[in-house]
This record gives structure tokens, sequence and C-alpha cells, in this order.
């Protein structure tokens, strides 16, 4: 109640009548209902309009609550039962991002992405713990034989079952990752259960001292993860510092050039970072440069002095030409071959090489040389090798030179396609690889 004096001498019938909707709508302040009921206890004609008023006011909220009982009874929302629903579907959701996790993560197996795995399947434990408390350990032989049917899935694809147990050993340790993960999840699920645990429990400073113990080993595994990680995929921060100085030493070692540097990649057999220098102008004209172990900084445009990236540019579209013709030719999968211009790389004369001259695998500048490993005995590779040489001359591609294995441990190397051709027996390649010996 409000602490002034009402003076109904004041409240006159305007004033009443004014007030009067508010009132029987019940959304009229204590001090204006006190004032209009005090005034129709001698006004008839205000104490009848604030009858009608009354009564029409519940006319209109039973008509309301017939066309919407909420209107009349909303039932209050429960709480428990919203945040489960909410709970359940941010668990599902995390269910599901772990099972994709998992699924990218095993087909980064055996690909350039692999020590990705590092990070992700630990992450993959931990959220299974999050999960399914105890259930999530069903992730280990879930990911396993994810693992397992990608490697038969692969093999089968490519005909190779050679790599297979070695498919099965990345998911054994797949599944150590996930439990390491699985491993800090409990932890770090635990130290969440004691932060609720109140102060004025007698166990209280125990469980306090488990709770540290418990972020502890949480803390040390994650480091340890972490150190793995990036022992072999490095990471960000270091990447972008390697980055900033290539970046520097281009601009202060090769002044006037408009090179582009990529992202730098991280190699973990020297613990170093590399970039890719792009000439835009030039193809030929790009090189490699990065960070050593000690942080100094490197570039391989000396093979851009010497040539060689020419050569390696003719020699990646010789492959692609011939590659396809000499995998034909082929009657068992362990045998293999290719073509190249590399042997005896600094022999070979450049006298005829231009930058980013145009590649013809049939008329090439440098001589050639095809590869083989074959199977048979040394007479039917002999066969083998010869009747492919002809093939290639047939297709008109530029073969100089042969170097082959067969089955029986005979190699032999730098063979003229002319002498490959006119030679009866292996016994004759024997001959001039002594004599040319000799010279």
């Amino acid at each position: 109640m409000s602490d002034r004096i009402i003076n109904s001498s004041a409240v006159t019938c305007g004033i009443v009548q004014d007030l009067a909707p508010l009132v029987a709508d019940g959304v009229a302040s204590e001090e204006s209902r006190a004032a209009v009921m005090s005034h129709i206890a001698s006004c008839k004609a205000c104490e009848a309009l604030m009858q009608t008023l009354a009564s029409s006011a519940i006319e209109t909220k039973n008509d309301k609550s017939q066309r919407n009982p909420s209107f009349v009874t909303s039932p209050r929302p429960d709480d428990q039962k919203i945040m489960a629903y909410i709970r359940r579907r941010a668990v599902y959701f995390i269910a599901l991002v772990t099972l994709l996790g998992a699924a990218a993560g095993v087909m980064m197996t055996a690909t350039s992405l692999q020590f990705q795995n590092f990070l992700i399947m630990p992450l993959v434990g931990a959220l299974s713990y999050a999960c399914f408390q105890k259930k999530g350990l069903l992730s280990c032989p879930v990911v396993f034989v994810m693992t397992f049917l990608h490697a038969a899935v692969s093999s089968i694809i490519s005909g190779d079952w050679s790599d297979f147990s070695g498919f099965l050993i990345y998911g054994v340790i797949y599944v150590i990752l996930i439990l390491v993960g699985i491993c800090i999840g409990a932890l770090l699920t635990t130290i969440a259960a004691k932060m609720q645990i109140s102060r004025n429990n007698a166990a209280a400073r125990k469980k306090a001292i488990l709770k540290i113990g418990a972020g502890a080993v949480a803390l040390v595994l994650i480091a340890g993860v972490l150190f793995v990680y990036n022992a072999f995929c490095g990471n960000f921060i270091s990447a972008t510092i390697a980055k900033h100085r290539v970046s520097e030493y281009i601009a202060r070692t090769y002044p006037g050039h408009s090179y582009q540097i990529s992202a730098a990649s991280y190699d973990f057999k020297t613990g170093g970072y590399t970039c890719r220098v792009t000439d835009p102008d030039s193809a030929d004209r790009s090189f490699t440069a990065g960070t050593a172990s000690g942080g100094n900084v490197y570039d391989t445009y000396q093979d851009v002095l010497d040539m060689n990236t020419t050569l390696t540019r003719l020699e990646m579209a010789y492959r692609d030409a011939v590659d396809p013709l000499i995998d034909a030719h082929f009657t068992d999968e362990n045998e293999f071959g290719y073509p190249t211009i590399f042997f005896g790389n600094e022999d070979i004369d450049r006298s005829g090489l231009t930058y980013d001259m145009t590649a013809d695998p049939k008329h090439m500048p440098v001589p050639t040389c095809v590869v083989l490993s074959l199977k048979t005995d040394a007479t039917q590779s002999l066969r083998r090798t010869q009747s492919l040489a002809v093939r290639l001359a047939m297709e008109g591609y530029q073969v100089d030179y042969w170097s082959y294995s067969d089955q029986e441990g005979h190699y032999f190397e730098i063979i003229p396609t002319e002498r490959l051709l006119t030679a009866s027996s292996p016994d004759d390649l024997k001959e001039f690889q002594l004599e040319d010996n000799m010279k």
C-alpha cells in the first residue's frame, strides 16, 4: 500500500471513469484502485459502471481461454527436461563429429597427412569418453575395424596386398593414441566433477588434492601428445616464422624479382620448414627455400642455374607419356620400370637446354633411359626388353639407353638401344659391359 493519504473528495466521477477500465483489467496501481473503490462506495453510478466493466473483463478472459486454453493456464516449462534434451542433442552431435573425425584420420593412413593422427586420434578418444564414459572404449575396436576395412578395400582396388599388414600396424597405433585420449578425457571429467563439490564437504581437501593430481596427469598427457604431434607435423607458429624468415632472405638475396612464396611445410626428417619459391613468369626458375633445424636459411637456386629444374620438368613430361606403355608390358605384380633422363646427370650436355622450353617426349634434348626390373629368366627378360624397345620405337618415343635386371640376378646397365636390339643372347650384353668397363 502507498503511504500517501487518499483524499476521496478529490476523486471525481470523471477520474473514476478514466481509471475504471484499468482497475477492471487488474493493471491499475494499488493507489488508483484504492481511490476508485473509495469513490464507488458512495457513488452508485460509478459503482454500476465498475460492475459492468468487471463483467466484460471476465467474459473476455473466458472467450480467450476457450480459443486458447494456454491463455488461462500455461504450464511451467520443465527446465530439467529441456536441459536433458539439449544435452542429448549435443552428445549426438559430438558423437557424429567424433565418428567423422576417426574416419578422416583412417583415410589419411599412408598419405602425407598421416601424422595428423597424432592429434586426431587422442581427440577422438577424449570426445568418445566425454559422450559415452566407459563405453567410449568401444571407439578402439571401431577405429581398428575401420582401418582394417580401409586396408582391405585399398588392397582390392590396387591388387597389391603387400602393404596390408602395414595398415594393421597403423590400426594398433591408432588404438594406443585413442587410449591416451580416453585417459585425458577421464582425467578432465574427474576435474570437472571435483569442481562441483562444496567446499563445506568434510573430504573437500582430499578431493582437492585428487583434482590437482588429475589435472597434472592430464596436462602431462596433453603435453606429450602435442610434443609428438609437433615433432612429426610442426606447428602453425613456427611455420609462420619460417615463411617470414624465408621471405626476408629471398628479398635480400635476390632483389628485383617478384617471387611468390608458398606457406611453409614441415619436414619431420630434418626438423625444418620449406617454402616453394615460384617465379610467376617462369616455371623453370622456381626453387625451394627453407629453414634448417638450427635456424639457418638455405635455398636450391643452384638447381636453376644448373638447369636441373628444366631437366626435372622434361623428365616428368617424358614419364607421363612413356609410363603407360611400360606398365602394359609387365606380367608380374612385382615387376616395375620407369623412364628417366637422370642417369649420369652430371655428364649430360646441357647446351641444348633453355628455360621453359617445350617438352616433346619424342624428341628429347638430352639422352633418355628406361630402367626395368623383370621377374623372368635371363633369356626371356632379354626378349621382353627388346620387344618393349621395338614397341616404343614404333610409337616414336626416344629411348637412347636401357638398364634392366632379371630373375637370375643379372643386371645390365646403360645398354645403347642399338646394341640391345642386335643382341642374340644375354652373353652379348655381358661382353658389351665388359668392353665398356675396360675403356
